[in-house]
C-alpha cells in the first residue's frame, strides 16, 4: 500500500482507540449509537484494529477506483464521438423545450 496511504489509515484507526481514566482500552465506533467497548486483550485489539483497517481502506480506495471508471466513457465520448449538450439538441425529461441561443 502507499505509504502515505497508510499512515493515514493508521492515524485514522488510532483514533478510534483511546485509554479510559482507569488506563483501559475503549473502542470508540463512528456510529449514530455511539456506544464504546471496552477491549479486554491485546488479541482483540488487533482484531479489531485489522477489521476497521479494512473498513477503512476500502471506503477510502474504491472511490479512487471507480471515479475513473466511470468518468472515462463520459469524457470519451465527449472528446471523439461529440455528445456534449452544444453538439446535440437536448430536451427537458418534461418535453419542454430547451432553447440555445
Amino acid at each position: 500500500m502507499i505509504p502515505l496511504l497508510s499512515k493515514v489509515l493508521d492515524t485514522a484507526v488510532d483514533r478510534q482507540f483511546r485509554k479510559d481514566l482507569s488506563g483501559r482500552l475503549v473502542f470508540v465506533p463512528f456510529s449514530l449509537k455511539r456506544k464504546c467497548y471496552f477491549v479486554d486483550s491485546k488479541a482483540d485489539e488487533e482484531k479489531i484494529r485489522a477489521l476497521v483497517r479494512m473498513y477503512r481502506s476500502m471506503t477510502t480506495v474504491l472511490p479512487l477506483v471507480i471515479y475513473p471508471i466511470i468518468m472515462a466513457p463520459g469524457l470519451f465520448l465527449d472528446d471523439f464521438a461529440r455528445l456534449s449538450p452544444e453538439a446535440t439538441d437536448w430536451r427537458l425529461p418534461s418535453g419542454s423545450l430547451c432553447i440555445y441561443g
